[in-house]
């Protein structure tokens, strides 16, 4: 399950002016893409958002908890979090 608030940032970061954050960006894009196309795994892409909330990787935890999901991640940070809130 792929967030779209989730593809908005990447889509946002891969515009960005800086271009570490551009490759970042693209670099994201491009395993969202290689894990739809390549690999024998469904994906869906969900709409669902949460207005109030202002960052996406808190809107993430929110979306995994809503959906008795995980958070698959390389962001310790977020990692941290998700774990504290045992998601």
């Amino acid at each position: 399950v792929i967030p779209s608030f989730v593809l908005e940032e990447l889509r946002h970061i891969a515009d960005s002016s800086d271009s570490l954050k551009r490759n970042r960006g693209r670099r994201g894009l491009d395993i969202l893409n290689k894990i739809q196309n390549e690999l024998e795994i469904p994906v869906e892409i969900v709409e669902k958002d949460f207005e109030e909330l202002s960052e996406v990787d808190t809107k993430l935890l929110k979306l995994a908890q809503v959906m008795s999901g995980s958070v698959i991640t390389n962001d310790y940070n977020l990692n941290k979090v998700a774990e504290f809130q045992r998601v």
